[in-house]
């Protein structure tokens, strides 16, 4: 995390977004996916960041679940974080 803080992508960083141009609900891509120049111009939304794509899985799962905790499904959670997030 100490390369992104210093403005260098590293590999090991991963960003949960959601994006309304795509099918997904989610999406878990690395920073230096996330930077490319077709990823920009999708203007995704940044939910979070973690280290290590395996954490970023549980984040969502775990996203997942506290949703549910609220509402009795998922839809509508990709718009909530469409306008929630950075």
């Amino acid at each position: 995390m100490e390369d992104l803080k210093n403005g260098k992508p590293t590999d090991d960083v991963y960003a949960i977004c959601v994006c309304s141009a795509t099918v997904g609900m989610l999406e878990i891509l690395s920073i230096c996916e996330l930077l490319k120049k077709h990823s920009q111009k999708r203007d995704y939304a940044v939910i979070a960041l973690l280290c290590g794509g395996g954490s970023a899985r549980l984040a969502v799962v775990d996203l997942f679940k506290s949703w549910l905790k609220v509402h009795s499904d998922l839809s509508g959670i990709k718009e909530y974080y469409n306008k929630n997030s950075v």
